[in-house]
């Protein structure tokens, strides 16, 4: 993770600095210096002191943006792994934790291959070493086993990138039949605070025809039909402020089509650490009839 390599690196840093601390009180006791080079080594310490605080600082805030990312991974209707090259568990999501029924504390550090059945272990095999061969995202069908033995059918959709040391690591999202049934039906958005589309699954994509790359950090208005986008967004806002509406809203969407489709949602309020960092918004299908956009 980009985030984590950073933190190593912020932590290099400061412990640099503090031995060019320790190192400068040697320096005092040294004859071979002058007063004045002992003065521009405490300006330049002093200098790296303020810089090793604003430091801290955004280390701290990508330990929060890791926390927030590790929320909204538990969100995911789907489960989520991450796994090095040797398929050890290094990242997992509570859904997968509950679709192995396991406690996702048990699972960190253990071999995937536990929870893949002898006769699926070759079609995984392949599967991963075309994931490391290729870099490409691709996807594959099997049987994963639960704590007691039963074993259940699978979707996963992998990827392979290098983390911060230069190897590689495995992606996973893990679908089982209901969640595909249920991604295939009902689009599902999670928003920020400001509106802003975080997170989109298949059916979003697919009911408004556009790529991941064409509305991930893009406000939810932009895709809203003009009459819609003031009522929406203002109901947005009153969310912000802690007055959430128990009543659905309807709206269009603007698909890339020229269409519309109109859609009911009762946005849930997205919390992290007790807090309302944005919104889960799952869509279903209005009675009212699509049609053509005036463009």
């Amino acid at each position: 993770m980009k985030a984590t390599k950073e933190i190593n690196e912020l932590n290099d840093k400061v412990l640099r600095w503090q031995l060019d601390d320790r190192l400068l009180n040697k320096l005092h006791k040294n004859p071979k210096f002058s007063p004045e080079d002992i003065h521009d080594l405490i300006n330049e310490l002093t200098l790296r002191r303020i810089e090793s605080a604003e430091l801290q600082n955004v280390r701290e805030e990508l330990k929060d943006s890791i926390k927030i990312y590790q929320e909204l991974s538990n969100l995911y209707p789907a489960g989520y792994l991450v796994l090095s090259e040797d398929n050890i568990i290094k990242e997992a999501n509570k859904v997968i934790a509950k679709d192995l029924d396991v406690k996702i504390e048990s699972i960190i550090g253990v071999d995937f291959l536990r929870f893949v059945p002898t006769d699926s272990q070759d079609v995984y095999y392949r599967y991963i070493t075309g994931l490391l061969q290729t870099r490409a995202k691709n996807s594959c069908g099997l049987f994963l086993r639960k704590r007691n033995g039963d074993t259940f059918a699978v979707k996963i959709i992998g990827y392979a990138r290098k983390d911060f040391k230069g190897k590689y690591d495995i992606r996973i999202i893990v679908s089982t039949p209901q969640i595909l049934a249920k991604e295939e039906t009902n689009p599902i958005v999670l928003l920020d605070m400001e509106g802003k589309i975080l997170f989109a699954n298949n059916a979003m994509y697919k009911a408004v025809g556009y790529a991941n790359h064409e509305i991930i950090g893009e406000s939810i208005a932009d895709i809203l039909v003009a009459e819609d986008q003031s009522r929406v967004m203002k109901t947005l806002i009153k969310a912000r402020m802690g007055i959430f509406t128990a009543k659905s809203l309807e709206f269009g969407l603007q698909c890339k089509n020229q269409t519309c489709q109109y859609y009911k949602s009762l946005p849930r309020p997205l919390k992290i650490n007790g807090q309302v960092q944005g919104f889960v918004v799952v869509l279903h299908r209005s009675l009212r009839q699509g049609e053509k956009l005036n463009c």
